[in-house]
């Protein structure tokens, strides 16, 4: 140690320094003793901090993920080796003021809680050396929130390829780790918190655009820091992200890479979402792809835990090319779209997405499409708003009767904008008919309308397009998922199944509908709304409101039964005809032209079987009877000439029943 036996009286005179306090030596400098004179004559006393050895301690700029206690434990513990340290002191200083612990050393533990939110913490660990405290630990800018992984390829990665704009976005609350730089050197030796930016590309902190805005936008709804860590390497095809099963976390992959990243920052098993957008490099090997992600899913969810639960929530990207540069296929987003129902994942869409150029998007579509992320986030995780968020996904789709319009079936009942020329996206799948009109219909529906009946075709396309519109879009701007030949179904008809009449009430029919199928061709289910039944045995014969109530049920085949039904009606019929010609034989009855005369009185208006409001001579439902030799009566006033059956014999009369 170096003590000042005296200062310089001019300019340029050195100091007298030595050790001990007086000039010329002495190998002794008691500072307790000459504390006070040394202060007064401008003196500090420099000794070195004591060793202390941190078993924990947070970083500056960190993020701990909360818990469901909405905050988070930050463990500072360790042992002073330093014989002469009375005590340690933690200090954890916010917006709403400072929390003091000691504890006696050398050892000690502090696990001081912080609370999730827009203030960041300062913590301050000292060592108590009698009157005196010195700093042994200082961590400033901690915070408590939300953490997210983003992997894939360019798109995901989201630097400013085509233009810059995001710093707009950027937020002290929102923090990144380490680098995604692909060489193992830079990204071994970066081990620090950073601010997030996205105007970034292979740099600390780079968490890219389209994930920045998401962070800032769920930061202003939630309030809450998001951390961001994003693995993402462009122009890579899914192999390039696959786990080395023999050593996971080998720094010379990708995977091993973004999994030290993760571990060092304390984020393994406290993901609160993977995002993944990749396939552009796999153009259409659809069958490739999706092996691929399987595997790396599988690996995940080994190597990965949800702050929420077992696993995060997965969801992936469907990428808006084929390659970079075309629309053409659309086999691999197809098999995206799947995975949506076959592998516990959300699929998002990127068809509406503004700012294309192909490829890549632009900063202001990078920000739209942030925020539907953060929309989707939200209705996930927080209990948001859903209408609109989900990406339109087709589910079925089936003809009409005409072969003329294929009815598509939704998974959402949300309404959708639908812009004029969208048509020219769509294809048929085994037919050369094109499409010439979509139209939203009510209940999810999507009503495509062909050039001409086309009942050979087998399947329907969406596939998008590149740059901005037309599109067909929910109400938040998101874009219906691209599709490939999905099967359409043949047009259900519709039967009646079941009647019940009871006097008195409303008849009840029920029937077999098909959503967007007609009830009957021609007559839709607004017309069943408005139907009214003939109700036989009901009081003069005059017409009921009917009630009806769907179900399903196919229309029955043409069998045997009803052809015997048919065959029963037509003896009746036969039968009639041959008893009136018989009473025109024996002179009981009008001959052919003939005139039977008035009625009885008392008579007047009755039908053939005695029943009220029907003509004489004629059939329920208004149809004339038959005469002999199969002659048919014509006008009101031959059918009023026809005998009743008061006038027939006993025998033959069947009475009103």
């Amino acid at each position: 140690m170096f003590a000042i036996n005296r200062f310089a009286d001019e300019p340029q005179t050195p100091l007298d320094l030595g050790i001990g306090p007086q000039p010329g030596g002495g190998a002794r400098l008691d500072v307790r003793a000459e504390r006070r004179q040394l202060r007064r004559a401008g003196a500090h006393r420099l000794r070195p901090p004591p060793s202390v050895e941190l078993t924990a301690a947070p970083d500056d700029r960190r993020l701990y993920p909360r818990d469901a206690a909405d905050g988070a434990t930050v463990p500072v513990a360790g042992t002073v080796t330093d014989p002469a340290v009375d005590a340690v002191r933690l200090t954890v200083t916010s917006t709403s003021g400072s929390v003091v612990e000691e504890q006696a050393g050398p050892a000690f533990s502090f696990a001081p809680r912080i609370e999730a939110g827009l203030h960041s913490y300062d913590l301050r660990l000292e060592v108590l050396d009698g009157d005196e405290a010195r700093t042994v630990g200082h961590w400033t800018d901690v915070v408590s929130g939300d953490a997210y992984l983003v992997q894939g390829q360019s798109n995901a990665q989201a630097a400013p390829l085509t233009s810059h704009g995001s710093t707009v976005a950027e937020s002290p609350f929102i923090r990144s780790y380490g680098t995604n730089h692909f060489d193992a050197g830079i990204s071994g030796a970066d081990r620090a918190w950073s601010f997030g930016g996205g105007d970034l590309h292979y740099d600390s902190g780079a968490v890219g655009q389209w994930p920045l805005q998401m962070a800032n936008d769920l930061i202003r709804t939630e309030q809450v820091p998001i951390a961001v860590v994003n693995g993402a390497h462009g122009g890579q095809p899914i192999a390039f992200f696959q786990r080395d099963d023999a050593d996971p976390g080998d720094i010379a992959t990708n995977y091993g890479r973004t999994l030290q990243r993760l571990d060092a920052a304390g984020l393994t098993d406290d993901l609160s979402g993977v995002l993944w957008y990749q396939g552009e490099a796999d153009e259409e090997n659809a069958a490739v792809h999706v092996d691929g992600f399987r595997a790396l899913l599988a690996d995940w969810r080994d190597d990965l835990g949800g702050a929420r639960g077992e696993d995060p929530p997965y969801y992936v990207f469907q990428v808006r090319t084929t390659g970079c540069g075309s629309v053409a296929g659309v086999a691999l987003r197809e098999a995206q779209r799947r995975l949506g129902h076959t592998d516990d994942v959300t699929v998002l869409s990127t068809t509406a997405t503004p700012g294309h150029d192909g490829c890549h998007f632009s900063w202001p579509g990078y920000r739209v499409l942030g925020n539907q992320v953060a929309d989707t986030l939200r209705r996930d995780l927080f209990g948001g708003p859903s209408e609109g968020v989900a990406a339109p996904d087709p589910v079925s789709a089936r003809f009409t009767p005409g072969h003329d319009t294929v009815v598509v079936q939704l998974a959402s009942t949300d309404e959708l904008t639908v812009d004029p020329g969208v048509a020219a996206d769509f294809r048929l799948v085994g037919s050369t008919a094109t499409v010439t009109d979509v139209a939203y219909a009510d209940g999810g529906r999507l009503e495509v309308t062909l050039s001409r009946p086309a009942p050979e075709a087998t399947g329907l396309s969406y596939h998008g397009r590149i740059g901005d519109g037309p599109f067909i879009t929910t109400s938040r701007d998101v874009g219906l998922l691209a599709f490939g030949s999905l099967p359409i179904a043949a047009p259900t008809s519709i039967t009646a199944t079941s009647v019940r009449v009871a006097y008195g009430k409303a008849a009840t029919v029920s029937v077999e509908a098909t959503p967007g199928i007609g009830l009957r061709p021609g007559r839709g289910a607004r017309g069943w709304d408005r139907a009214r039944l003939r109700r036989p045995g009901g009081r003069h014969g005059v017409d009921r409101p009917a009630r009806e109530v769907a179900e399903a049920r196919p229309a029955p085949a043409d069998g045997p039964l009803r052809r015997r039904r048919r065959a029963r009606r037509r003896r009746r019929r036969g039968h009639r005809g041959g008893r009136e010609g018989a009473l025109a034989d024996r002179g009981e009855g009008p001959a052919e032209g003939g005139s039977g005369g008035p009625p009885p009185a008392g008579r007047q208006g009755r039908g053939a079987r005695g029943r009220p409001g029907r003509g004489p001579g004629r059939r329920p439902g208004g149809r004339e009877g038959a005469l002999p030799g199969g002659a048919r009566r014509q006008g009101d006033a031959a059918a009023a000439a026809r005998p009743t059956d008061r006038d027939r014999p006993g025998p033959v009369r069947r009475g009103a029943r």
